[in-house]
């Protein structure tokens, strides 16, 4: 299926692998992207208008194939498996997330876990509230549910910012925390090299000098 939802610098939607089993779904990122005007929805494949059909429709031949093989090696293992099994055959255990929005659920669980043992569970919630914001501000300014990770930019963080600010009416100091946070999740995508360039270098966030007597929260 193609993810319409998503469209990168090139006009192009990635097309995505949804895989059902007992009544559920998972969705996965092929890694593949193609015009919506080239897009077959009802065969699954790409024009043979577009010039590059032939390549991409061969990987998804491929792909289906390999799917085939992994829910058959699943079923004669004799054992019980959901498809969250069945998606991390697929996919394979290890591959990092390719969307945003997947990276930070993924994130935030993790962050979750560590709560009463490393980490405070008032810091938990606002790694959650920078998530829920996050959400908001693709629907509402960018019109759409996700972003692929990398299109993460310096622009996209302070269009972000300024949403808090304005949307969220978060003062500068709690909007740059929020912003501070955001900055540690993504983190390990620059690590990984998903993110080629830290975005944050670009943004001047800084704190402006409070009265002691009062605490600032971001809200």
């Amino acid at each position: 299926m193609l993810r319409r939802t998503i469209v990168n610098e090139e006009g192009k939607s990635p097309i995505v692998l949804r895989v059902t089993y007992r009544d559920q779904q998972r969705d996965t990122f092929t890694g593949m992207y193609v015009e919506d005007r080239f897009w077959l929805k009802r065969v699954g494949k790409v024009d043979p208008k577009n010039p590059k059909a032939g390549i991409i429709n061969g990987k998804l031949s491929k792909l289906a194939h390999r799917v085939y093989e992994h829910f058959e090696e699943l079923i004669y293992s004799r054992k019980d498996f959901s498809i969250d099994d069945l998606a991390d055959k697929i996919r394979g255990k290890n591959d990092p997330p390719e969307t945003l929005m997947e990276y930070l659920e993924e994130k935030i669980k993790e962050y979750e876990k560590r709560v009463t043992h490393d980490l405070a569970k008032t810091t938990w919630y606002k790694y959650a509230r920078v998530k829920k914001y996050l959400c908001e501000f693709l629907k509402t300014t960018k019109k759409l549910e996700n972003i692929p990770i990398s299109r993460v930019d310096a622009q996209l963080l302070s269009q972000f910012y300024i949403f808090l600010r304005t949307d969220k009416k978060n003062c500068n100091n709690s909007a740059v925390t929020l912003m501070k946070f955001m900055r540690t999740v993504l983190r390990k995508l620059l690590q990984r090299g998903q993110i080629k360039e830290d975005p944050y270098a670009e943004l001047k966030l800084r704190f402006t000098p409070v009265d002691r007597g009062f605490i600032e929260y971001p809200q």
